[in-house]
């Protein structure tokens, strides 16, 4: 089982913490606004109504990493997160 904590850590080391709340912010708003325009504009199809709730809860599997970096951000604990998991040399490649 992925760990969102650990994922969340992983963005906020590596792409900084203004890059990545945005793209968890964004990730949240737009999905689930994809997610209802295809199901208002979808006229009821089967596959439509699908790939709108396939948005929306794309949309919410966002909202814990958003969380997550944000309570990283707010205690500067990002690399703490990842413990020993950063000296690993197979990540610098």
């Amino acid at each position: 089982m992925l760990n969102a904590r650990k994922l969340a850590a992983i963005d906020r080391v590596f792409l900084g913490p203004k890059l990545v709340i945005t793209e968890f912010i964004a990730g949240v708003f737009l999905s689930a606004a994809l997610g209802i325009f295809v199901l208002v504009a979808g006229h009821g199809s089967p596959v439509q109504i699908g790939l709108g709730l396939y948005f929306i809860s794309l949309g919410t599997n966002y909202i814990p990493l958003r969380i997550f970096a944000i309570a990283m951000t707010k205690a500067n604990s990002a690399r703490s997160e990842l413990g020993r998991e950063l000296d690993n040399t197979r990540l610098a490649t």
